[in-house]
């Protein structure tokens, strides 16, 4: 492993780099995916998250010795239509298990109220941040938070948000200092029926919002 990262914007020609990095380092790691009581892979998930991947927006952390990506931030603009279209789409789509996924995702969109509560009609959001396993605890999920920061304030975004379901992506947006927002149990995550549908792992218990307000100096 090389002691060098380098930080760059992603592009779309990493998608299917991304694609082994998410299925390797992040789903098999992810509180709501590891303890789904369905372990059935939802590939929609995925591919919404690398949809949404902007060249503009998302950053990637590479081996400077093999160009390999070992982590990445996928960003994207969120908006409260963005909601509407969740809770859409939703309704719609035939995978049961992805229009559960979908509600969660608008009731945490919904609870956290971020438009509101910033007086903001949009919101720089990290949808995903993954570091390769190997190069854990090299604080290139902090770097990378950070840079993301620089590069919403660039591109005049008034805030930056984030949702975190893994105890240890919370700690980074904590020592960036974003503002807690607010939690939601994981074990209030229900089925229509009321039944429970994730039982993560320890320490994970909650999946927490951030938001922090942005300027030139970030």
């Amino acid at each position: 492993m090389s002691k060098s990262i380098i930080y760059r914007p992603a592009t779309v020609a990493d998608r299917c780099e991304l694609q082994e990095l998410f299925n390797t380092h992040y789903y098999q790691n992810e509180p709501i995916t590891v303890g789904w009581i369905n372990n059935n892979p939802v590939p929609e998930d995925l591919a919404s998250t690398l949809d949404v991947l902007d060249e503009k927006m998302s950053i990637v952390a590479a081996d400077e010795a093999t160009n390999r990506i070992v982590g990445a931030c996928i960003a994207g603009v969120d908006t409260q239509i963005d909601i509407e279209n969740i809770i859409d789409e939703a309704k719609k789509t035939a995978n049961k298990k992805w229009t559960q996924y979908l509600q969660l995702y608008a009731r945490i969109r919904l609870e956290s109220n971020i438009f509101e509560k910033f007086s903001v009609d949009e919101s720089f959001h990290v949808h995903a941040l993954v570091v390769d396993a190997n190069y854990q605890n090299n604080s290139i999920g902090t770097k990378l938070m950070a840079k993301s920061f620089k590069l919403a304030a660039s591109l005049d975004y008034k805030i930056c948000s984030v949702n975190c379901s893994s105890t240890y992506t919370s700690k980074i947006a904590t020592k960036l200092n974003m503002q807690y927002i607010g939690p939601i149990a994981i074990d209030s995550v229900m089925d229509e029926d009321g039944r429970r549908l994730i039982y993560p792992p320890e320490p994970h218990t909650h999946i927490n919002s951030y938001a922090k307000r942005l300027s030139n100096d970030d």
